[in-house]
């Protein structure tokens, strides 16, 4: 029921209700493979869900300008005139699908994540169906990124100023102050980079999150509770609060030769 809160990200809606009946039914400790399963499976939301944003809600007015005609900045606009990044949108977001397919069951509304782990395991021949095209899918997120970078360096001013708001920052951190997406202590900052709380259990956040209604909508708004009326962070802030992420190295690339039996074995270790 919690994840038909959204088509979009599902995914997250649905391990955060399968994280709460963890704790109903004493699950308080995952085995590996359930928290690896269940990991992917986010990762391939994220994945689908940037690529979504990226590609078809925001390049039109990134490509064409915020002020080009209406008409063309849309995502056909981008299709015909820049129809390898379209391409690579929708490709991208189809491997997300996949991986949540394969994880959860289907692509939207999965039921893979169950109280206590996983009821569904990831095969060989689906391991290496994914890894077929990964090396492809991380050169394609590596191109975007840098895409993003050059129209910066165009535009410094329009980009470091458009839709600039202070705001506080929450995140899950792991264990060695990473960026975490699905599990970790809570840790939080002001609009100035300083210390609201750290190392706080997940499990105790509404001791220090609160929520408030306005008369002029239905949206409930959160605030941290050491800071009333100030709102609390905003999902895009999640990664200022870290001291960092868990990324590929620079000269990552596809071995020479590779094809599509790429093993586990075949990928390069994972760097901060």
């Amino acid at each position: 029921m919690v994840q038909r809160l959204c088509g979009i990200c599902p995914v997250s809606h649905h391990l955060a209700a399968s994280k709460a009946l963890d704790q109903v039914v004493g699950a308080t400790r995952l085995t590996a493979t359930a928290e690896k399963i269940r990991r992917l499976m986010h990762y391939g939301q994220m994945l689908q869900s940037h690529a979504l944003h990226f590609f078809y809600l925001g390049s039109p007015d990134l490509l064409f300008g915020f002020d080009s005609e209406v008409s063309r900045r849309n995502i056909v606009g981008v299709a015909a005139a820049h129809p390898q990044s379209a391409r690579r949108g929708v490709l991208l977001r189809k491997f997300g699908q996949e991986v949540i397919r394969i994880t959860a069951g289907k692509r939207v509304h999965g039921t893979g994540s169950v109280p206590g782990g996983v009821n569904k395991s990831v095969t060989r021949d689906e391991r290496d169906l994914l890894l077929r095209d990964i090396y492809q899918i991380v050169g394609w997120s590596r191109d975007a990124v840098q895409m993003i970078k050059q129209l910066h360096a165009q535009s410094p001013a329009l980009y470091n100023s458009f839709g600039n708001c202070r705001s506080n920052t929450m995140s899950l951190v792991g264990p060695d102050g990473d960026l975490d997406f699905y599990h970790g202590s809570l840790r939080a900052r002001d609009s100035n980079g300083g210390i609201l709380f750290d190392g706080v259990d997940y499990r105790d956040y509404s001791q220090h999150i609160h929520e408030e209604v306005k008369p002029w909508s239905y949206m409930k708004f959160p605030f941290f509770a050491r800071s009333a009326g100030k709102t609390a962070g905003t999902r895009s802030g999640r990664s200022r609060g870290c001291r960092t992420a868990i990324t590929f190295p620079r000269r990552w690339r596809r071995p020479s030769g590779a094809n599509s039996s790429i093993t586990a074995a075949a990928y390069p270790r994972m760097r901060r």
